[in-house]
């Protein structure tokens, strides 16, 4: 912090968006350090914009920014928050992030300088570097040459707080010294003696004089010294052996956690067993009840030929089973002699897409058939990826739908392309990680908690995402990727613009999530608290299922705020300075329901991976 100015944080709390402010009386206190007029200035940071909230999070015994806040000032090394600069950069980037990982609504914090100087301030003074002194120097220049010689004085020295030996900020001090008192409007205003109407001056002593230490003064900063290092000395004595003692306490607790885990997993043993019978036991009785309903519905053979005419035995079969088989997706042959997408034969498949009103009941169900492309990654398994054709639609969302981060709505165009029709599995995930070889690096065989052949691969790194997709790529010759966030949402909405491409809401018949809570005036539904074997929900209007919940999907894009300057031609949105944070898209089993909108956005960093993130490809057809 500056000698003769103060820096302002605004909490927002639940009822009032106003900043709280440190009292103008420490900037006063401040401004006298060394005798110098008081060039007032305030950095104010808010927690959220003015149509936003924020909550305190349980887990954290703090707000997402308080929490973010004392974790920047914390940092050390080349990421800390010495600057004002940085903090608000770290506070932008960190804020939604806490919100998303703890399920609260997104809020953006901000700042406001007043001079806008007052950005390039220095809040840590040990943890500055020489870089950060770059913006100081520039501004004290700017104010020399303008005149203005009281801020700049002032800037040069807090340069020489930072690099003690500056000899341009030196040589500054001296010169300014020497000139004739010269002020600006704004400085004349400032230095006149609000108590004594008196006007402060420069002292014309040399810069030298400043930092002149009498031999007793000497003697007795050299004996502090000597106290200080030796209070050191014995803190690193004690630091020691408390990190010895945390190291020893460390040892038990992971010994603890250790054999928690290895309960914990006979635990889950035991319920996977528990649960495989109960399916067991399920589809037997199942299939009992399947088998008395026939039967109750057999009537006698002269009475059904009476009825029909028919001396057909198999009609009878034919009329009952289409009673009690609800119909499912009927898959074709390959279309014999129609053109080929990627060298690959076309399939078609034949379904029904719902669509339901805000109560979540059932209001239209629409025939479709769709083309897609299979994919033999060996061993009997397959990846079934959907023909989605080009056009354009509306990405985002508008007030009070969703948060700015979905918007400014804009239209975007996207080419034709195929894609995965649902997340890859943990069958596909095992069929490429073993037979395909390595390009960039190493591929657990299964990473998921969940295990099930055809249930959707999680717990995945962004990089793994991109290292299966190159694999994938040299096995098959085509260049598989993950999406960018437009196909995604383009896919999703399947030409719809409700939330959902079920409609109004969503319920726990059509998708996997925490159907405790509700959408809209749906009832309650169930929470798995699991992801689901894939494809047991109903699909889109182009055919493709899991598109909300289940498990979040990576996609190719980096993390921005919001739409302003997006592209709009369906494309990645890639930035050149190596954003660690990528798009999230989908929601998942853990989620509630507005977080699973067509619209919805989140983020996380590449090398962060969880109970709740998997992916799905895509390829373009040429």
């Amino acid at each position: 912090m500056g000698k003769n100015w103060a820096i302002a944080i605004g909490i927002n709390n639940y009822d009032n968006l106003q900043p709280l402010k440190y009292a103008q009386r420490d900037a006063e206190v401040m401004a006298t350090w060394f005798g110098e007029e008081k060039h007032q200035g305030v950095i104010t940071f808010y927690s959220c914009n003015v149509n936003q909230q924020s909550f305190e999070i349980d887990e954290l015994q703090h707000g997402a920014f308080t929490y973010s806040l004392l974790e920047g000032l914390r940092l050390q090394g080349e990421a800390n928050c010495a600057t004002v600069e940085r903090l608000n950069q770290y506070l932008n980037r960190r804020v939604p992030q806490v919100n998303t990982n703890y399920r609260k609504p997104i809020q953006n914090p901000y700042l406001k300088a007043e001079p806008p100087y007052k950005v390039y301030s220095i809040l840590l003074e040990q943890s500055a570097t020489l870089k950060d002194v770059e913006p100081l120097r520039y501004q004290a220049a700017l104010a020399e040459n303008k005149g203005d010689l009281q801020l700049a004085k002032q800037l040069w020295i807090r340069v020489l707080a930072i690099s003690r030996v500056d000899l341009d900020a030196i040589a500054a001090i001296e010169r300014i010294a020497r000139k004739p008192q010269q002020f600006s409007s704004n400085s004349s205003s400032r230095g006149a003696n609000s108590s004594t109407g008196k006007r402060s001056t420069f002292s014309l002593e040399p810069i030298s004089n400043l930092f002149r230490e009498n031999k007793e003064e000497a003697e007795r900063r050299k004996q502090q010294e000597a106290e200080k290092k030796q209070q050191q000395k014995e803190l690193e004595e004690k630091r020691q052996r408390e990190q010895e003692a945390q190291k020893q306490r460390e040892l038990q607790k992971a010994e603890i956690r250790k054999q928690q885990q290895e309960a914990e997993r006979k635990q889950r043993q035991e319920l996977d067993r528990c649960r495989k019978q109960q399916e067991v036991e399920t589809r037997r009785q199942q299939r009992e009840q399947q088998w008395q309903n026939l039967q109750q519905l057999l009537v006698n053979r002269r009475q059904f030929l009476k009825w029909t005419g028919f001396g057909a035995g198999g009609l009878v079969t034919t009329v009952i089973a289409s009673k009690f088989f609800p119909a499912s997706p009927k898959i074709t042959s390959p279309i014999k002699n129609a053109p080929k997408i990627l060298e690959l034969p076309v399939w078609t498949v034949q379904f029904e897409a719902v669509t339901v009103n805000n109560k979540g009941e059932e209001v239209k169900r629409e025939a479709k058939t769709v083309k897609f492309i299979k994919e033999d990654l060996g061993n009997g398994v397959a990846l079934d990826m959907v023909y989605i054709p080009a056009g354009s639609f509306i990405m985002g969302s508008k007030p009070p739908e969703g948060s700015d981060s979905e918007r400014p709505q804009q239209q975007v165009n996207v080419s034709a392309f195929c894609m995965g029709k649902h997340p890859i599995t943990q069958a596909q995930w095992k069929a490429v990680a073993a037979f395909l070889p390595q390009i960039n690096r190493k591929l657990e065989p299964n990473p998921s908690n969940f295990k099930g052949d055809n249930r959707p691969v999680e717990r995945v790194f962004w990089y793994d995402a991109a290292e299966f997709c190159a694999r994938l790529s040299k096995k098959t010759g085509r260049q598989y990727r993950l999406p960018s966030e437009a196909e995604w949402e383009y896919a999703c909405r399947a030409g719809t613009t409700t939330p959902f491409h079920f409609g109004e809401t969503i319920t726990s018949k059509l998708a996997n999530y925490d159907a405790s809570y509700t959408f809209a005036e749906e009832a309650k539904g169930v929470y798995r608290q699991q992801t689901t074997p894939v494809g047991q929900f109903p699909a889109n209007a182009f055919g493709l299922h899991d598109m909300h919940g289940n498990v979040w999907e990576w996609c190719l894009d980096h993390w921005h705020g919001n739409y302003n300057n997006a592209p709009n031609n369906g494309s990645a949105w890639i930035d050149k300075d190596n954003n660690q944070h990528q798009l999230l898209r989908g929601g998942f089993w853990f989620i509630k329901p507005v977080n699973c909108r067509s619209a919805f956005r989140s983020l996380n960093a590449r090398e962060n991976r969880n109970l709740n993130i998997g992916f799905r490809v895509v390829v373009v057809p040429a």
